[in-house]
């Protein structure tokens, strides 16, 4: 076996393919590090499947090379009801989300699944504007969104789930996430009641 100052070529290579199995750094910036109104917290792991499972029922995927080690990293660090932030990720020929617990400040790149462990606790669109401007949820919520997002929301209909969160935005802004799809709108909640 050859060696290069005192390491094998096997255990160099072993390692460096580790290397490039590993986790990217990812950086995701969040706007409010408060807990949101409505708040998606991690829940369980389904380990059979790989997916994790957050508090609204959505199942996603790991997208890593190594989903049995992310998942075990994950079962070893995160707490039932940690507030988990959902962004869209786009590098290269890679799609898909951004998974961050903002109490571990770790984030990881995965897929979101047509799957829902909680019907119970998923939201669904009640209605939505021909224009895509606007959108009723079943929790009884107006949300507005912006021109981009009026593209993805004018082919969404009613009696369909969407997935709620707050992603990197500030206090009252969300993304919705179209799990089918696995499309997305930026969504401001309207007619809020306010403290008097």
């Amino acid at each position: 076996m050859a060696t290069v100052d005192g390491v094998s070529t096997e255990s160099a290579h072993v390692a460096q393919q580790e290397e490039n199995e590993q986790i990217h750094d990812i950086d995701l910036k969040i706007s409010n590090t408060a807990r949101p109104k409505i708040c998606t917290e991690f829940h369980e792991i389904n380990m059979q499947e790989r997916m994790i499972i957050l508090s609204d029922g959505s199942n996603w995927k790991i997208s890593q090379k190594n989903p049995s080690s992310t998942l075990s990293k994950v079962t070893e660090l995160w707490k039932k009801g940690d507030d988990v932030r959902l962004a869209r990720y786009y590098k290269g020929v890679h799609t898909g989300f951004i998974m961050y617990n903002v109490r571990e400040q770790q984030a990881l790149l995965v897929q979101s699944s047509k799957k829902c462990a909680d019907l119970s606790k998923a939201f669904f669109i009640s209605e939505v504007d021909p224009s895509g401007y606007a959108l009723k949820t079943t929790n009884g919520k107006t949300w507005v969104t912006g021109f981009a997002g009026s593209f993805s929301v004018s082919r969404w209909e009613k009696g369909q789930r969407v997935i709620i969160n707050q992603s990197t935005h500030s206090k009252n802004d969300y993304t919705m996430i179209h799990p089918d799809t696995k499309s997305t709108a930026w969504v401001t909640e309207v007619f809020r009641k306010t403290a008097s």
